[in-house]
């Protein structure tokens, strides 16, 4: 059974429908594998197991949309049914009891006129189509122009074209294939906490130092020695508060390499935090500046 060519009971069969799942089943790095009783008792009979390697997620793919408490989601769309879907998606949450707002445009302009007008821009999450009917510009293009790729994902059955891939991954925008728009769990997350300042940074002299200047000029630090923990907590806090990265984290660990993933939470005031010249760093997409170990001036009271 499974072999190219046995068919079994069929006139005229081929043979050739399960040798041809086993085969792309070990194609796929996987196997089928067929066990059957012959005298069969209750619940019982010919059992057909697929065994399938887990794919390796693309940097591209999100998981989860995470809405902070209050947000603005934009969706630019051509298609009334997109809109529909993310409508009655968000209207399932009660969206508007964690004050959520959603706006909806269907062409270029329409999008262009609300990004300069934005009142609270940290706080907004865009949701293009890339191809829209009937106009030049591209909701990429759009993405790219109004420089909103941080606050960006791109909603489109492109995904798996290889030039929309390339320009997404060069300025750090995340996809969702449209055929999931309806799949993609959606969390809102509570009303963020204010600080002054976010440190993350392995030395415990830094954060004595940083800790003494906040509690003397009475500011408020949020401070960590591990990503792990970093990442665990700031989700809770205020997308305005600025964060302060080591560049060297320890265990192998580049405090620059944090910097898009902290972007793409909605921090738009990020820094490194380093001894290094700001010339050994290069362009880092979401860092805001290179700047110095010495406690900065959100921790003080300049006269």
């Amino acid at each position: 059974m499974g072999k190219r060519g046995e068919t079994f009971g069929k006139a005229g069969g081929s043979g050739l429908g399960l040798y041809h799942a086993s085969e792309q089943m070990r194609l796929w790095g996987g196997k089928l594998e067929i066990t059957s009783t012959l005298a069969p008792a209750p619940n019982q009979g010919t059992v057909i197991t697929l065994h399938l390697p887990l794919a390796t997620t693309p940097s591209w793919f999100v998981s989860e949309l995470k809405l902070p408490f209050g947000s603005t989601i934009v969706v630019l769309d051509d298609d009334p049914s997109i809109h529909a879907i993310w409508q009655d998606r968000l209207q399932a949450l009660s969206y508007q009891d964690f004050g959520l707002k959603i706006r909806h445009f269907s062409t270029p302009s329409e999008l262009e006129s609300y990004v300069m007008t934005a009142e609270n821009p940290n706080y907004t999450l865009y949701l293009n189509d890339y191809e829209l009917l009937g106009h030049e510009k591209t909701g990429l293009d759009l993405i790219e122009e109004l420089k909103i790729a941080r606050q960006s994902i791109l909603v489109t059955s492109r995904f798996e074209e290889k030039p929309v891939a390339e320009r997404a991954e060069k300025i750090g925008l995340k996809l969702i294939p449209k055929s999931i728009a309806s799949l993609v769990p959606i969390k809102i997350l509570k009303v963020q906490e204010k600080v002054d300042a976010i440190l993350l940074d392995d030395d415990e002299l830094v954060h004595l130092t940083w800790k003494t200047i906040a509690s003397q000029n009475d500011k408020s630090l949020l401070s960590f020695y591990r990503p792990d923990d970093f990442f665990r907590t700031i989700e809770d806090y205020d997308r305005t508060c600025p964060v302060y990265i080591d560049s060297n984290l320890g265990n192998g660990i580049s405090g620059q390499d944090l910097v898009l993933r902290v972007s793409e939470l909605g921090f738009s005031k990020i820094y490194l935090a380093t001894g290094y010249d700001p010339s050994a760093f290069g362009n880092v997409l979401g860092l805001t500046a290179v700047v110095g170990k010495e406690p900065p001036n959100a921790l003080q009271v300049l006269s």
